[in-house]
């Protein structure tokens, strides 16, 4: 088990990423949480209405 630990300590670490653009992508879609719930992809999707007005803010 104390050989195992460093290498699962690093792939869950790298696995994070993939696991937050995933879930981000979900929200987008409006697939992840509900609106009283922050969450990335859902920010993204509310604010795409103003790209094309307010591309500098």
């Amino acid at each position: 088990m104390p050989l195992c630990l460093p290498s699962v300590i690093i792939r869950i670490t790298m696995n994070m990423a993939g696991i937050i653009l995933t879930a981000a992508g979900l929200g987008f879609l409006g697939l992840g949480a509900q609106p009283p719930e922050p969450e990335w992809g859902a920010m993204i999707s509310s604010g795409r209405t103003y790209m094309m007005e307010c591309w500098w803010s």
